[in-house]
């Protein structure tokens, strides 16, 4: 989908992310708003699957691409996701900008 590259970009430019790997693959399915990566962690020889949930929301600078309710393979990283998105209110946000912030809404 045409959004699955824009939203990457977006996600793997935010700081947390830079610091804990990079991305490999990158799928929404807009049906089920929800969205399915295969991380290359720092340290971990092999790739990690994770899904969450999301959402658009239009902000006054663009739109923030929301993930909330993730899920991982491995059982430890995903409870540790749950005491992280615990201490965020529920939701990560990663912010859109420019023409990508204009088309997100529109397309999702």
């Amino acid at each position: 989908m045409f959004a699955d590259p824009l939203i990457k970009k977006a996600i793997q430019s935010h700081p947390l992310v830079q610091r804990l790997g990079t991305i490999h693959s990158f799928v929404l399915n807009t049906a089920e708003q929800k969205c399915n990566l295969e991380i290359g962690l720092v340290g971990e020889p092999a790739l990690i699957r994770f899904s969450a949930k999301y959402k658009i929301e239009k902000t006054d600078s663009g739109a923030d691409f929301c993930v909330f309710e993730p899920t991982c393979e491995k059982m430890w990283i995903e409870e540790i996701l749950k005491i992280f998105f615990e201490s965020k209110g529920g939701i990560l946000r990663f912010p859109t900008k420019g023409i990508v912030a204009k088309i997100l809404p529109v397309i999702l």
